[in-house]
């Protein structure tokens, strides 16, 4: 292994032991250990890879501590739900979304990720580098939401560059002055290019892949399509990375030799010098078109290395330029290691710089047939293929549960026709549109059609085997991933004399890995002796998964964006959806959960039920308890629950009383009630027409081991009084989910009082517009004796009940 090589794995191995093993060791005593390194020791050797290491810890604990001091400096702005007057300037690339856009903002003393809402139907404001603006934004911490698989939000964050987060509406943001900004003329160019492929109509699904192979704008695509390119594992290959940059520069590299070669004046400049500056000019150039995104950044950043290298006549490995980029940018951002897309292109760019490396060839003085050639070509696309999909799957199975059965066969067709036809083509399109419109939409329309042809074999190889999800990769999976990969390509990165790893071992490790995929796809959820409940932190909403010893699953509530207009289509209902996503979806994943036999919705308002939309497309649901009223004219509710049915999910308003067993624990249905006199218990609950959409909500119980947990929806103070007066002191519970997020209108003295809980959960979103939890019904909720735990301030709340009837409560940050 080459020396970047090891000094590159050195440093990231420096960022992981003080991220994780010491984090409270100051940066001070990593700086102290790297001078005492140079000072006593030869830059040479071991001694150079744990000077690297030193480096790394150094600067990612100085840059995790200056997070913190940020976030204790403006302790008192933040999180407060009040909006903060600011003026700052726009840095950095911006990002626009279907009725939002996301931008750096640097003011005077720290650097804020902001989102700017827009209003449906607005004129929007342009927002571009270099812009200086005035608005009023509420500042948070960025912390996210916190549970099983759900991302770090902090580490998100910071590798954007920024140190806090905030939200801010359109109307609230004035352009007040413009500075220069080297991002400015990248984002124009990209927003003319986004503009030009979309100027016709007809072939939607084309003109989204087309830009997003050549700007790298995929929000054109819709759901259909990203699940149909995902499905056929090609999504890799419409997310603008090092391989669309290599595509480039390679074909402008080696076209820009074959016409040096033939001027005149061939003999004054190597044709080498003169085609890698072409070429890293046109790689600057990509990099614009593309808005300058981070990853066609990292790719330029190497392709420079390389570049410059053959221009000086100092040659320099792929290899070798990728570990001294990976190294820079680690200096400049070390929590970068810990992104997604910084580990999966580099992945996949080392696994075909170690595999196609070039090495001693016998010679052959005869030359290659026509076919012989063909079959090379063939055989290495194969390779790159089955390379990049092996060092990527793990990653992606880890932080997405995803794996596609296609990824190698969808491939040998569609990387030859996006990088060496597609991509090409779009890119000469733009170029020629610019300089004469006509011929350039003419080769523009031609690779719209080829396009549509692609996505066409998308829809269609995911018709015949759709995504396969499954848990997402544990520590230890992924650790037996990784050294079976090496040891697949030990004798290429490892130059051994006389050392050669025979093929058996090769199949031998190659049939352990599909092994171990086939069994960890026939896991189901982990066993466990006791019931488990976890109220995940979903924002501003409730959700709830209850998981039962026999592997029964039941789900109350699903969260959902409340502020989302209720007839949500594409984008918003996409944004609304997003704390299912983000926080529902991986703790399911990670639980290994493949189906959902019981979903309850409380009631028909979006923070209780957008999320199982979500769900739903993910996993079958085999029952939902609904007690909604149904409308004359159906709303978008209405519209689930009839396509749930006609899915095959079983949709029906559940009986009074004990309307669920399973082996130790009973389900039992409390409310709505609207009967005269005493009902039946085999009476279905039903809403009242009197009461609101809140006071209607669907009120379960839990009882586990002699234990109970109350599930209370959204009830109100009526439906309280209600509840009161018809069950009394037996609606008596161990844990109570607080109705209503813990608002005033909720949450009444006799309610407590009749349930006298152990521990109160509040379910509700940080520094939330409605100002939940009260504090006066906390106080109400703690002078019972109850124990208040809020997702807002604790994360995820996890309960689990023994058979004894022993309880143990867990929350993500401590309480």
């Amino acid at each position: 292994m080459v020396g970047p090589v090891r000094m590159a794995l050195a440093m990231g191995a420096g960022i992981v032991a003080s991220s994780w093993l010491a984090p409270q060791i100051p940066a001070l005593l990593y700086v102290l250990g790297a001078a005492f390194c140079l000072w006593q020791c030869e830059p040479s050797g071991w001694r150079r890879l744990l000077l690297c290491a030193l480096l790394g810890a150094s600067v990612s604990t100085w840059r995790l501590a200056q997070q913190r001091s940020v976030e204790d400096r403006h302790a008192a702005h933040l999180d407060d739900r009040e909006a903060e007057p600011m003026l700052g300037t726009i840095v950095g690339p911006t990002q626009r979304l279907d009725g939002r856009q996301k931008i750096i903002v640097e003011t005077l003393e720290e650097r804020i990720w902001l989102t700017v809402y827009e209003e449906p139907n607005s004129s929007a404001k342009t927002l571009l580098p270099g812009h200086r603006i005035s608005f009023l934004a509420r500042l948070k911490r960025p912390v996210g939401l916190r549970g099983v698989g759900a991302a770090d939000r902090r580490m998100q964050v910071m590798a954007q560059g920024a140190s806090l987060v905030g939200s801010a509406s359109a109307d609230e943001v004035r352009i007040v002055g413009t500075e220069v900004s080297l991002w400015r003329p990248a984002m124009q160019m990209h927003a003319w290019a986004v503009d030009r492929i979309g100027a016709e109509r007809g072939m939607a699904d084309g003109r989204a892949i087309v830009a997003a192979l050549a700007t790298g704008d995929r929000g054109r695509m819709s759901d259909e399509l990203s699940s149909a390119v995902r499905s056929a594992g090609l999504a890799h290959l419409l997310a603008v990375s090092g391989m669309h940059m290599a595509a480039v520069v390679a074909l402008v590299y080696f076209l820009v030799i074959r016409l040096w070669c033939i001027l005149p004046w061939r003999q004054r400049l190597a044709p080498t010098a003169v085609a890698a500056g072409v070429a890293l000019l046109a790689a600057i150039s990509f990099a614009a078109l593309t808005g300058a995104r981070p990853s066609t950044c990292r790719a330029l950043l190497v392709a420079a290395l390389v570049l410059i290298g053959i221009m000086c006549d100092r040659k320099i490995s792929l290899l070798a330029a990728l570990a001294w980029a990976a190294m820079a940018m680690l200096c400049w951002r070390p929590v970068l290691l810990w992104d997604v897309g910084f580990q999966m292109s580099f992945s996949a760019t080392i696994a075909l710089a170690v595999v196609f490396a070039p090495r001693e060839q016998p010679l052959e003085f005869a030359r290659p047939t026509l076919w012989r050639r063909f079959a090379n070509a063939g055989w290495s696309v194969v390779r790159a293929s089955f390379w990049a999909s092996f060092a990527t799957m793990p990653i992606a199975l880890y932080h997405f549960g995803e794996v596609s059965p296609w990824a190698i066969a969808g491939n040998l067709l569609a990387v030859p026709l996006v990088t060496l036809l597609l991509l090409p083509a779009s890119l000469i399109g733009l170029i020629l549109s610019y300089l004469w419109q006509g011929l350039g939409a003419l080769v523009l329309e031609q690779c719209i059609t080829l396009a549509e042809f692609l996505a066409q074999l998308c829809y269609a190889l995911e018709s015949i085997v759709p995504m396969q999800t499954r848990a997402p990769f544990s520590e230890w999976e992924f650790f037996l991933w990784t050294s079976l990969g090496l040891c697949l390509v030990w004798r290429r990165i490892v130059r051994w004399p006389n050392w050669n790893v025979p093929r058996l071992v090769h199949w031998a490790a190659l049939a352990a890995l599909l092994g171990l995929l086939a069994w960890s796809r026939g896991q189901g959820p982990k066993a466990h002796d006791a019931v488990r409940i976890t109220f995940v932190e979903i924002g501003q909403g409730d959700a709830a998964v209850i998981e039962l010893p026999d592997g029964q699953v039941w789900m109350v509530d699903g969260g959902g964006l409340p502020f989302v207009a209720p007839n949500a289509r594409g984008d918003r209902q996409k944004l609304a959806e997003t704390p299912a996503r983000q926080a529902l979806l991986p703790y399911l994943r990670h639980r290994r959960i493949e189906q959902i036999d019981v979903a309850i919705v409380s009631h028909a308002h979006p923070d209780h039920f957008v999320g199982l939309q979500a769900v739903a497309r993910e996993m079958p649901i085999r029952e939902l308890w609904s007690v909604h009223e149904i409308r004359e004219r159906p709303g978008a509710y209405e519209r689930w629950l009839a396509e749930l049915e006609e899915s095959g999910t079983r949709v029906e308003a559940p009986h009074l009383g004990i309307a669920r067993t399973s082996e130790n624990a009973l389900l039992e249905v409390l409310w709505p009630v609207y009967q005269e006199g005493e009902p039946a218990k085999s009476r279905a609950a039903m809403a009242d027409p009197i009461l609101t959409v809140n006071d209607n909500s669907l009120v379960v119980r839990l009882q586990v081991a002699g234990r109970s947990v109350l599930f209370a929806g959204d009830i109100e103070a009526e439906a309280e009084e209600l509840l009161v007066g018809r069950y009394g002191d037996s609606l008596r519970a161990d844990i109570v989910k607080v109705p209503h997020h813990g608002s005033r209108t909720s949450s009444t003295a006799a309610f407590a009082n009749a349930t006298r809980p152990a521990v109160a959960v509040i379910s509700c979103g940080r520094a939330n517009r409605f100002g939940f939890p009260a504090p006066e019904v906390q106080e109400r909720w703690r002078s019972t004796g109850a124990e208040v735990l809020r997702t807002d301030t604790v994360g995820s709340i996890t309960v689990e009940i023994e058979p004894s009837g022993r309880m143990h409560v867990r929350t993500v940050d401590p309480f």
